[in-house]
Parts: structure tokens; sequence; C-alpha cells
């Protein structure tokens, strides 16, 4: 009988042991590399060096084996958006390795990077501070180059196979995480890290244009898209007949929501009255409501009212006295720095955010994410 190759011993393991990251790496080839130094990946697929994984323990393959998907769980092959390549590679061992090591017990080889000072920042805040010593101290990387234990290449193709690729891994990522919560294999500290890693990568436009579809009160479709909001890259239905929804529409206007926020409400305001009845009431609230109504053929701006402290449930309450007929929808802009939320209404609830670490007692999130993508050179 031949003996089992280290890289097979290290699937093997990575199987038995974590099966959520065992999901996601059985989806994507693995190739022999002998000209890179130790492993990386570009997303999609998964390249060794079958010296470095002789060199190692059965624990450290599964590993570094494990560190790759990580790569590609946090999406690190469309993220880096111009800067350095050899120190964002750097930054993102950084963060994955103190992720791996911290929450989900894995082992890694010695050789790994690993500085706590970096514990809890994103890549890109680390990416940051690498930059800056580099920049003041070149010889610096000198340093780190001993501690790759793997490698994150750019994506190659087009900006729509870009988008295809991320889809696949979304879909793969969120898959895994269910399987794993109903089977309780879920390492128990990545449960918070898979679902920021999800959340962060969602087409909120798409998931905005579905919720409203299926609150409606009418039939629609999605066979003559809304010329309305072409121009925003954004795809709503449109009416089969003459009945419109609902909605109420309210906006977090306390001190703590940015000015990027209350824009990007401007626009999710527009969507939303195009698929309203004669008027749209919008509730600006921060401790208290004020109410402005719009209307399709309305001239007024909209105009954000408020700016002290944060509280959720006054929405719910003026809702309740002051409208006839219950809504189709609540649409909440919020940045969720609140834990207020009164009474679970009867009607559907869309809180709107850019915070990943909102969850709400009720209701659905969509959670804003615009970074731009990597466009295909």
């Amino acid at each position: 009988m031949s003996e089992i190759s280290s890289i097979n011993r290290a699937k093997i393991k990575v199987t038995l042991q974590f099966p959520f990251f065992s999901s996601i790496l059985l989806k994507r080839p693995l190739v022999e590399d002998r000209a890179i130094p130790t492993a990386c990946t570009d997303g999609e697929q998964i390249w060794y060096s079958p010296d470095f994984f002789n060199s190692l323990t059965s624990d450290e393959g599964s590993g570094v084996l494990i560190h790759e998907v990580m790569h590609i769980i946090l999406f690190h092959s469309f993220r880096r958006m111009g800067r350095d390549p050899e120190i964002w590679n750097y930054a993102c061992d950084y963060v994955i390795n103190m992720i791996l090591e911290k929450k989900a017990k894995v082992i890694l080889p010695k050789s790994r990077l690993l500085d706590e000072r970096f514990e809890g920042m994103t890549e890109e805040q680390v990416y940051d501070i690498l930059f800056q010593e580099a920049q003041e101290n070149p010889s610096s990387l000198n340093n780190l180059k001993a501690g790759g234990i793997g490698e994150v290449k750019d994506f190659k193709g087009t900006s729509s196979q870009a988008r295809e690729a991320k889809v696949r891994i979304n879909t793969d990522v969120t898959t895994a995480h269910q399987i794993a919560k109903v089977k309780g294999n879920m390492p128990a500290g990545m449960e918070r890290v898979i679902k920021t890693a999800i959340r962060s990568n969602m087409n909120w436009r798409e998931i905005l244009a579905a919720f409203l579809n299926q609150v409606q009160k009418s039939d629609y479709s999605f066979s003559r898209p809304n010329a309305r909001f072409l121009h925003m890259n954004v795809y709503l239905p449109v009416l089969n007949n003459e009945e419109t929804g609902n909605f109420v529409m309210a906006c977090d206007t306390s001190q703590s929501v940015s000015n990027k926020l209350l824009a990007k409400g401007l626009g999710i305001i527009e969507q939303v009255l195009g698929l309203s009845g004669d008027v749209l009431p919008v509730l600006y609230c921060d401790t208290e409501v004020h109410v402005q109504e719009l209307t399709k053929d309305s001239p007024d701006p909209v105009r954000y009212i408020g700016n002290g402290g944060t509280d959720f449930a006054p929405v719910n309450k003026w809702v309740a006295e002051n409208l006839d007929t219950q809504p189709s929808a609540l649409l909440y802009l919020t940045d969720g720095e609140c834990d207020s939320f009164g009474e679970e209404p009867a009607y559907p609830v869309m809180w709107v955010t850019d915070n990943l670490n909102f969850d709400p007692p009720f209701g659905e999130c969509i959670f804003i994410n615009d970074a731009p993508e990597i466009l295909a050179p």
C-alpha cells in the first residue's frame, strides 16, 4: 500500500476535525506547484508546495490549508485595491492567524506571523500600520518574509467574473455555516467572524429589491426592470396592476448616524417612494418622531430632522396611533447604536444599516457595504 501524501493527510485531518472549513476546502481544486515556497490561493483554487507540506506535521499541514480557506472566506483576493501586494499579504496573514489560533484553536507552523497588537483589527488597519512602518524603516519587511505560511493572489478575471466568484464564495460560506450550526460543530469563536464576512459581502441592493417585492400587496414582475432606478444599478420590479404598497420609511437621525449613511438613505427613500401609494410617510426619529409626508410628485426635498439620542420604539408607536391600516412593511435606516426597540410589530420590518454587528430582536437586516471591487486590468 502506498503511503498517504502529506497534502492528503492534511486534507483528511481538516475533514475530520474541522468540517466547517473542509466544506469550503473540498469545493476548491488543490494544485501541486513546486515553484511556490508554501501555498497560495486566488479565491477559486489553492496551490501548494509538496516540499513545504512534507516539512510540516499533520496538524500544521491542516492548519495551513485552513489558513488558505480563511483567505477565501474573507475575500482577500478581491480586497487589495491597489495596495502593495507583499504588505497586503502580511496584513491578511496577521489577521487570519490571530483568528485561527485564538478563536478556532487551529495549530499553525511556528514560523507563522502573529502579533498581539493587531488583535481585533481589520486587514486594512493592519496594512496601514505595516505600510507606515515600512516607509519609516524599509528593512522592517525583511523580518516578515520568514513568517509567511501562505500567500493570497488577486483574482484574475473580468469584473463580471469577479462578481460571480464572490457569489460562489458567499454561497459556499453561508451553506457551510448553516450546516455547521445545525450539526453543532461550528467553532465557537468563529461565529461572529463568519457572520461578519457573510454580511459584508451581501448585495444589499438586490436584497432590498427582493424584500420590497415580497411584501408588496400587488403582483410584481422583474421581466421589465423599473427604468426609474436603472441609473443606480438597482433592478426593481414593476407593477402588473395598479395596486401599490403601503410602506413606511423611518430614518434614525440621532447624533451617531454618519452623513454617508444618511446620503444612502436618500436613494432608498426614492426607491420606496416609487413603489408606494399616494403618500409615503417618512419618520425621522432620534428620541421622538418628526414626520414628513412625501408624494411621487412632491417638490419637497427630504429633510432630515433630529440629532439627539436614539430610541427605536417611538416609530412603532407612531404607526400604531396614526395609520388606519397596517403598513405593508417598515424600512428603518439606522447605524444600530441603540438597544431600545419596543414591542415587535405585526408587520414586516427591514433594518437598513452599515453596522455589521447590529443584531436586532426582530425584523430582517440589509447591511450596506459599498467597498469598490477590483476591476480587471
